[in-house]
């Protein structure tokens, strides 16, 4: 199957790695941390949708008054020691990014997270597998369900988004990838028997 593609293109964020429900546990911390109260999340309705739009439906529903700017900032500190610290790779995922170097295929990440959160990833990650390029946050108008970012990766690999195969865990991310024209395959969240920390491999 994967001699009809040019290029394999990953979401970071329950693909790569598993991190989705560490990452929806610091929205708890955050308005635990900045309002004192004890929000509640259904993880399904969170995942797949950009930073701003979760915290936006959060400040909504509790009616709170808050700087969205600013809790992103305090966000992205909460996120990156995570990205350092705890979140675990998904074997399988990791398996398939060295296949496809083998393989000669192009790779990409394509993520809705920011650029810092991402460049801790790969770091760990670089004793191992590398892709050929990695968009964020920063990298676009509009996260995903837009498209832009599906694009911008097809540009920028020089394939046609027929030729590309995206790997996605979300609903946003699904649709974003089909609007762009590239064939889709959906990760499980029990894709893998067993994570693991890439960096107990490497030696770092």
């Amino acid at each position: 199957m994967l001699s009809k593609y040019q290029a394999l293109i990953f979401d970071l964020d329950g693909v790569i790695i598993d991190s989705e429900s560490l990452r929806i546990h610091t929205y708890k911390v955050l308005f635990k941390e900045s309002f004192s109260i004890d929000i509640k999340i259904n993880k399904n309705d969170f995942v797949g949708n950009s930073e701003e739009s979760n915290l936006s439906y959060i400040i909504k529903q509790y009616s709170l008054v808050a700087d969205i700017a600013l809790l992103i900032e305090k966000r992205k500190t909460l996120l990156n020691d995570l990205a350092k610290n705890e979140i675990l790779f998904n074997v399988p995922v990791i398996n398939l990014l060295i296949l496809a170097k083998k393989m000669n295929l192009l790779t990409a990440v394509c993520t809705n997270s920011h650029r810092d959160y991402l460049q801790i990833i790969l770091d760990r990650l670089s004793g191992i597998a590398s892709v050929d390029i990695a968009l964020s946050r920063e990298d676009i108008r509009k996260p995903k369900p837009d498209p832009e970012i599906y694009q911008k990766a097809s540009f920028m690999l020089d394939v046609k988004p027929e030729k590309c195969l995206v790997f996605e865990d979300s609903k946003p991310g699904r649709e974003a990838a089909k609007i762009a024209n590239m064939d889709v395959i959906i990760v499980p969240e029990d894709v893998a028997s067993t994570f693991i920390t890439i960096d107990s491999l490497s030696g770092a």
